[in-house]
């Protein structure tokens, strides 16, 4: 919050950029520090005229520092009137209204509007690789937008096509350690881990990419940052997606159902999709469960096995209790151990 009260110090002098990067080392302000600065940009230029560059740039930061803090219904408002703007005061500017077409679609996708979001993010990659090639920063940028609409609709095969060759330019043009080159490796592995028929093969590369992300985000970047965060939350659930399917092919690790009421599961592996209810000590197929399930966590066996084991990985590598929680949430389909 210090940095957002420094930088209003002389707005009209302050570089725009400042807002977006740190002096110091560089890089993309994130988390609530991002927020704190957006609020503070739009405050300082929203007394300028409405046809001020500056001004709009400024309803932009906002906009896009609430969509990256979840807030997508607060920031429509922002990113639309700044389109508008641009589209009105500044209509041969095409490289910035496609930023601002970019960042209502980016919006779009938050909000749960990925369908509307999907056209808008094609059409512009097509246009930013027509006007400056596929290797240029913006037009990779452009593209991680698109791969990401992609996995959420649901198109993986896609979208793992088209993030192999993006990382390929990444890599080659920006670097192993740039933002963006990160950010392929994650939708990269995130098209294999989410996709059901995802090989063994695909998803233990998306595990090894992903634990070398992690490592380059945690070096560059720090253990909290997000880009590092949200890697470390990706190999997690990467890691689970492999052992799920380790699981069906395995007749050694298996999950059996402890119940005692003669249910017909006792002592059989149980189907890898098979309903489980658990307690974190002990599994109960639905004909064993007592009372029903109620008040037990329920998964299916892949789900517990793999848990399980990710549970034991974390203990044993010393991550310790908070870090079992932090990726916990967003894991609602598996039973965790309780600690």
């Amino acid at each position: 919050m210090k940095q957002a009260d420094m930088m209003v110090d002389d707005p009209a002098q302050q570089e725009f950029k400042d807002w977006q990067k740190c002096r110091l080392c560089l890089h993309r302000f994130a988390g609530p520090v991002r927020l704190a600065l957006g609020w503070e940009c739009w405050r300082a230029y929203r007394g300028l005229p409405v046809d001020d560059g500056c001004r709009h740039n400024a309803l932009r930061e906002i906009g896009t520092a609430l969509v990256e803090d979840g807030q997508s219904a607060e920031a429509m408002p922002f990113l639309e009137a700044d389109l508008q703007a641009q589209l009105r005061f500044f209509p041969n500017d095409t490289a910035d209204i496609m930023s601002a077409q970019s960042s209502v679609a980016n919006c779009m996708l938050v909000a749960g509007r990925a369908d509307e979001a999907l056209p808008i993010q094609r059409r512009l990659y097509a246009l930013s690789v027509k006007r400056r090639g596929k290797e240029k920063e913006e037009t990779l940028m452009n593209a991680v937008n698109l791969a990401q609409t992609l996995i959420v609709t649901g198109d993986y095969a896609e979208a793992r096509a088209f993030c192999r060759d993006q990382l390929r330019l990444a890599r080659k043009h920006l670097g192993l350690d740039h933002r963006l080159t990160l950010r392929f490796v994650q939708k990269r592995a995130e098209a294999v881990y989410l996709d059901d028929d995802a090989t063994g093969d695909d998803l233990e590369e998306a595990v090894q990419m992903l634990h070398d992300a992690v490592a380059r985000c945690r070096r560059v970047f720090g253990a909290s940052y997000p880009l590092t965060v949200q890697s470390q939350t990706m190999l997690f659930k990467a890691e689970t997606a492999r052992l799920r399917a380790e699981y069906d092919a395995s007749e050694e690790n298996v999950v059996y159902c402890d119940g005692r009421c003669g249910g017909p599961s006792v002592g059989k592996k149980l189907p890898g999709n098979a309903i489980l209810f658990t307690d974190g000590k002990q599994d109960f197929c639905e004909a064993c469960a007592p009372n029903g399930g109620a008040g037990l966590q329920r998964t299916t066996a892949r789900g517990r096995f793999a848990a399980t084991v990710m549970a034991r990985t974390l203990m044993k590598a010393g991550e310790g209790l908070e870090s079992l929680a932090a990726v916990r949430k967003g894991l609602e389909s598996l039973a965790l151990p309780k600690a």
